[in-house]
């Protein structure tokens, strides 16, 4: 998969995420929660609707299914203001995370080499949604899903469809 992921890089985060962190992976573990960690990297989708309905249907399962969903916007911090947080539901404009991967039990990627990258060094599976067709994101996430790595959804489809997809991941 190319270069190594460079596990002593510099990855800033916000001091909400800092003061919270310590709760969502030490509290969510102990109650048998799963972490559900979704990030559609740095650079921004022009597909803002699609991202928008795709999180809001990842905020609505994580409270059906019970399990702790972090989300990071760095690309899409204006869609934060659409969101409703919900318990168990946390949402950052940015985390560490290689940090956050260490912790979870899924990876919701746009399916960036380098976010995939990551994710296989933290052996975390990942559901991937190619949302940038300027980049390569298709044929990463087809890949990925090819070498059992993970599964590649299409943002557009249902919220069942998507549980579907979750529950045979984690």
């Amino acid at each position: 998969v190319g270069f190594l992921t460079d596990q002593s890089r510099y990855e800033p985060s916000t001091g909400e995420y800092e003061k919270v962190a310590p709760q969502i992976f030490t509290a969510g573990k102990a109650c048998g929660m799963k972490l559900v960690y979704c990030s559609f990297g740095t650079v921004a989708s022009r597909k803002k609707k699609i991202v928008l309905t795709l999180l809001r249907h990842l905020i609505e399962l994580s409270t059906k299914v019970n399990y702790n969903l972090i989300i990071s916007l760095k690309a899409q911090e204006e869609l934060e203001t659409s969101l409703a947080k919900t318990k168990g539901v946390y949402i950052f404009n940015s985390v560490p995370q290689l940090q956050v991967l260490k912790h979870a039990d899924l990876f919701v990627t746009h399916g960036g080499l380098n976010s995939i990258k990551e994710a296989v060094y933290a052996e975390v599976p990942m559901l991937l949604f190619p949302l940038h067709p300027e980049y390569d994101p298709k044929g990463n996430a087809a890949r990925a899903e090819y070498y059992g790595l993970g599964l590649r959804g299409n943002a557009a489809h249902s919220a069942d469809e998507l549980k579907s997809k979750i529950d045979e991941l984690i």
